[in-house]
């Protein structure tokens, strides 16, 4: 009995390996229960979702049904894609058609789409098709294809482009361009349509149709247009001595885009984005008191190229006034004067009543400014311009005076009178005759000298038997008489 109680007093309880080894075991048992009670709710949740999914895509259908034949695709759906009162699923209406062997529309199709994203995202998908009676009886249909341009050459069909057709009797039709890069109109009314195709990321080429295309009455209508990827381009602007540049509006046209107008605005830049490849001419719209140095007339881009664009220098106006007057000074304006500028630039114009010609300068440096008219003396200035500073100049131009000959021979009445420089050079005019009535006399206008000799001889002598008028003989706006006789 002594050795039995010893062997019951040895195996006395578990070890703690073993209480371990058994609490492991609980917790697998009981996590497995739990687990496999959490997945039949959340599977019988689902089945909840799906069953209250289909309910819903049925009344969407129901709803398709019940729409006018026309209205399917066009004013059903409206608001698309919506979400359900409970605010659990997001429904999305489609309608498109079904077309037959040679391409034409036959039936609408309608799918619905309804999703859930609780306890885990899903979706339910139904369709069908919807036979019904066209209002439009003189109609045919219309395939619209996006392609895109590759950079390495050639196109690819471009899904999920946005197309909108505006047929000659509306309503207004919308689609989406399909995997082979197609958007289908079926039953569109005969006549001219415009149409308009976009898409995110690209810029489409719509030039081939500036005036959209026309359908016949059960006919396929088919155009493409080229999407490509958008290019910009910027042109900034500079004006040497000022930190503030104007607005300067431009416009750019292409062969393949209408006219584009911006305005320079902070940093002194305009940018056209969006654009095609295409060459473009430009034109400026200078602001006032500015003038655009060197201004481009065109440039070109490529489809998504990277185009630095140009810098455009404005020069701010710089008026140099030049006064022109003759001999006797200030009170004393020439108008009609030419007045030409030669040097740092270059101009030409006219004086006015006041004796003034006003120049726009552009460059700076020195100017050589020269005034001239008939029966003056051209007179010259040099004038040094600034830009941004207005100058003035002053040019004075010696008038010319009239040398009055009389022929003093008493029997002919009639003769020409020759004119010489001091130097024996035929003056201009050269000649002149006398009118044989009193006063006998030949009148020459000439530039003021000290000597001119007259004389009947057409060939200049030089010696004693030539009269010389002398010393004084033209002054400037006076008037010297002279006798000349057949001897002289």
């Amino acid at each position: 009995m002594s050795r039995l109680g010893e062997r019951f007093s040895q195996e006395a309880g578990f070890t703690v390996a073993e209480y371990l080894a058994a609490v492991v075991i609980l917790l697998v048992v009981v996590l497995g229960t739990m687990g496999g009670l959490a997945y039949a709710g959340s599977a019988n949740a689902m089945i909840a979702r799906r069953d209250q999914a289909m309910t819903i895509a049925n009344q969407q259908l129901e709803q398709a049904r019940n729409q006018n034949y026309d209205d399917l695709g066009v004013s059903w759906p409206g608001t698309n894609p919506t979400t359900d009162p409970s605010g659990v699923y997001t429904i999305n209406d489609a309608v498109s058609w079904a077309r037959d062997a040679t391409n034409h529309s036959t039936v609408r199709l309608v799918t619905v789409t309804v999703s859930w994203q609780t306890p885990q995202p899903g979706s339910v998908q139904v369709q069908t098709r919807i036979f019904g009676l066209s209002s439009i009886t003189n109609s045919g249909d219309v395939i619209i294809n996006v392609v895109q341009s590759l950079s390495g050459g050639g196109t690819a069909p471009l899904p999920a482009a946005s197309v909108v057709v505006t047929p000659s009797v509306l309503p207004v039709l919308s689609g989406t361009t399909d995997s082979s890069g197609a958007a289908f109109f079926g039953k569109v009314a005969a006549g001219a349509f415009t149409f308009y195709a976009s898409a995110i990321g690209y810029v489409v080429d719509m030039s081939p149709y500036p005036s959209g295309a026309s359908v016949t009455n059960g006919g396929t209508t088919t155009c493409q247009v080229t999407a490509y990827q958008p290019s910009s381009y910027v042109f900034t602007f500079t004006c040497p001595g000022q930190t503030v540049v104007p607005a300067v509006p431009v416009s750019i046209a292409g062969a393949k885009t209408n006219p584009l107008m911006s305005t320079s605005i902070n940093g002194n830049q305009t940018t056209f984005n969006n654009l095609l490849p295409d060459n473009y001419a430009i034109t400026f719209t200078t602001p006032t008191g500015y003038t655009i140095s060197s201004p481009p007339t065109n440039f070109s881009i490529t489809a998504g190229g990277t185009n630095s664009g140009a810098t455009i220098t404005l020069v701010k106006n710089t008026q140099l006034v030049v006064t022109v007057t003759d001999d006797r000074g200030a009170g004393y304006p020439v108008s009609g004067a030419t007045v030409t500028l030669s040097g740092a630039g270059t101009g030409s114009t006219t004086t006015n009543a006041s004796g003034q010609a006003t120049f726009q300068i552009t460059t700076a440096g020195t100017y050589t400014i020269t005034a001239s008219l008939a029966n003056y003396i051209s007179g010259t200035a040099s004038q040094v311009m600034a830009l941004g500073t207005d100058g003035a100049a002053s040019v004075s131009m010696a008038r010319y005076g009239n040398l009055v000959c009389t022929y003093t021979n008493s029997t002919t009445k009639v003769a020409t009178i020759y004119v010489y420089t001091s130097t024996g050079a035929a003056a201009s005019p050269a000649s002149g005759t006398t009118r044989g009535s009193s006063p006998n006399t030949a009148t020459f206008t000439l530039p003021p000298a000290t000597y001119y000799y007259v004389s009947t001889k057409s060939t200049w002598t030089n010696n004693a038997s030539l009269t010389a008028v002398k010393t004084g003989a033209v002054t400037s706006g006076g008037s010297t008489a002279v006798s000349v006789s057949s001897s002289n």
